[in-house]
């Protein structure tokens, strides 16, 4: 099963992690938390005014309590699990939350070569709006989901040669 995930993070220098959202392939289970403990003086100018803005009370988490619910939720997915994700930075962050569970295939789908294809990017447009904004963690996870749907449909082939070691 294939989960796609975005980050939303603090800079892209010394990036720390604000907020993680997580939608399985199938759109029936999703993960969206923000980290309580934001240390303001190392946000940029970009998280400031585009990411902070979504966030909202009832989706902080302490951070230590962030790895434990992670662990949790994987536990209730299928047996191989790839990661699906526009960066790597978005994969790190949940490697150093959780590490490997069991049922994460060392293997993620790099979503990076689909960005600029038509159907894509258009699904991925389409799936924005008030209610969905840009640069909230979940919401933009969930227009990769639906990004990718619309360019297998299209496709209609194995998307395995943009799998790419962890």
């Amino acid at each position: 099963m294939r989960v796609f995930i975005d980050t939303e993070y603090s800079n892209k220098e010394n990036p720390e992690l604000l907020s993680l959202g997580m939608i399985t392939e199938n759109g029936e289970k999703f993960f969206y938390k923000q980290i309580h403990e934001i240390d303001m003086k190392n946000l940029s100018n970009f998280s400031l005014t585009y990411v902070l803005p979504n966030f909202s009370p009832e989706h902080f988490l302490p951070q230590s309590c962030f790895k434990q619910e992670l662990t949790d939720w994987f536990a209730n997915l299928p047996r191989s699990v790839i990661l699906a994700a526009d960066s790597i930075i978005d994969v790190k962050f949940v490697i150093n939350l959780v590490g490997y569970p069991s049922n994460l295939n060392p293997m993620w789908l790099d979503l990076k070569s689909l960005i600029d294809t038509t159907v894509y990017h258009n699904a991925v447009c389409q799936y924005h709006n008030d209610d969905r904004p840009w640069h909230h963690a979940l919401c933009d996870a969930a227009a990769h989901r639906q990004g990718w749907l619309a360019w297998m449909a299209i496709n209609k082939k194995s998307d395995r040669h943009m799998l790419r070691k962890i």
